[in-house]
This record gives structure tokens, C-alpha cells and sequence, in this order.
């Protein structure tokens, strides 16, 4: 939990009569009563020295000596059963300096900030890089799939067969044999491409899914996407 805290990452956690040596690797303290109430909250410092500096101003409770377990010091000083102050503990905390402290800081934290948060782009890298690195990918997933490669291309000698027997014996002549050559070429073309939209279908089924988390992590825009398939 230490080495996770030191890569800047906030750690809560409930503990229970800890020993002195996890209680001293802790940071901040937050000492709840029963009901919830707060007893303390402030930084605990080397060998808990700015919950013993707390301590002292406190009326009625006993010095806490450097060899007694912190945990177990809280539980006999400010316990609900064991309680050894005179007043309330929630009532000190509330009239202490620490208290006006949190108060006064918690203020500044919940204000807004003077100017909105604003970023020169939308995504960290240029649709240019963007288009080449899913192109990439795209590419990998593609060759991951032997099967629909191979449907593709025996589909495209086929098509491109069956089109190219139509006019095999037929010799050009005249301009409108021409002109139905190249029909021939314009509905094979569109047909190979409708064709070639439906089975690609497929293959982005399955990358659904990582695409919608990419794409709300902001990883990529969708035109580059589209482009790269």
C-alpha cells in the first residue's frame, strides 16, 4: 500500500488497532466517534508528533509517551467506553485551531476555479498519427484472420471471372462496345464494394466493444477509425 501511495495516488483506508510501526506509516488520520463524528483529522508527522502536539492542548487527557502504541493511546483517551476526558472530544476538535484549519482549507478546495480548464485539442496526437497507428493495427487484426482474408480474395477472383467472361469473344468495335466495357467495370467495382461493406461487419462485431472504450477514453477520433479499415 506504501509504494502505491508514493506514485502520488490517494489511498483511504479503515484500520483497527494497528501496531505502532503501520500506524506510523500512515500520513493523515481521520478519528471517528460513534455516529460518525470527527475526532481528529490532521497529519499524523514522524512518530505521530503532530497528533502528540494535538494531544497536549487536549483538557484532562495523559501525556502520550513515545514507547505506547498510538492506536491503542486513542482508544483509552478518547473512546466511548474508555474515554478519559472531562468534555466532550468532538466538542474540542470542533474549538481547536486544526478544526478552523481543515475548515479554512476545505473552503478554498470546493471553490471554482477563476478560469475553465481549456486543452489547444481534442486528442494528444494528429489525426495523421492517429490514422497510421490504427492503420497498423488494423493491419495485425487482419492477418490474425487467414480465413476472412482467404474469403476476400476468393471472392475477389470469382467476382472478377465471372465479369471478365461477359465480353471474352465480343471485339471492340465501336464506341458503345466501349462504353459497356466500362459499365461492366463500374457495377463490378460497386458490387465488390457493397460486397466487401457487408463482410466487414464481421471483424468490427467483435472490435465493438474496444473501439467504445477507446474511443470514450479519447484515445482516437472516429473519422481515422473509419479510414483505417
Amino acid at each position: 500500500v506504501r509504494n502505491i501511495a508514493q506514485t502520488n495516488r490517494t489511498i483511504i483506508c479503515t484500520i483497527h488497532q494497528p501496531s505502532s510501526e503501520l500506524f506510523e506509516m500512515f500520513d493523515n488520520l481521520l478519528l471517528l466517534k460513534q455516529g460518525g463524528k470527527t475526532v481528529y483529522f490532521g497529519p499524523l508527522g514522524e512518530n505521530s508528533c503532530h497528533l502528540r502536539e494535538y494531544v497536549k492542548n487536549v483538557p484532562g487527557a495523559p501525556e502520550m509517551e513515545m514507547k505506547v502504541n498510538p492506536a491503542n493511546y486513542i482508544l483509552e483517551v478518547f473512546g466511548s467506553s474508555t474515554s478519559v476526558l472531562s468534555a466532550d472530544s468532538v466538542d474540542i476538535y470542533e474549538r481547536s485551531s486544526l478544526f478552523e484549519s481543515n475548515k479554512s482549507e476545505m473552503k478554498e478546495l470546493v471553490q471554482p476555479q477563476a478560469s475553465a480548464v481549456s486543452f489547444p485539442r481534442k486528442f494528444e496526437t494528429s489525426s495523421w498519427m492517429q490514422l497510421k497507428l490504427l492503420t497498423s493495427k488494423a493491419i495485425v487484426n487482419y492477418w490474425r484472420s487467414p480465413s476472412y482474408n482467404a474469403t476476400r480474395i476468393s471472392m475477389t477472383i470469382i467476382i472478377a471471372c465471372i465479369f471478365g467472361s461477359v465480353y471474352t469473344r465480343d471485339e471492340v468495335h465501336s464506341q458503345s462496345s466501349v462504353i459497356a466495357r466500362f459499365s461492366v467495370m463500374l457495377v463490378a467495382t460497386t458490387f465488390c464494394c457493397l460486397l466487401f461493406g457487408i463482410t466487414v461487419l464481421v471483424p468490427l462485431a467483435s472490435e465493438r466493444a474496444v473501439f467504445t472504450r477507446e474511443r470514450q477514453a479519447g484515445m482516437y477520433g472516429i473519422i481515422p477509425y473509419s479510414l483505417s479499415y
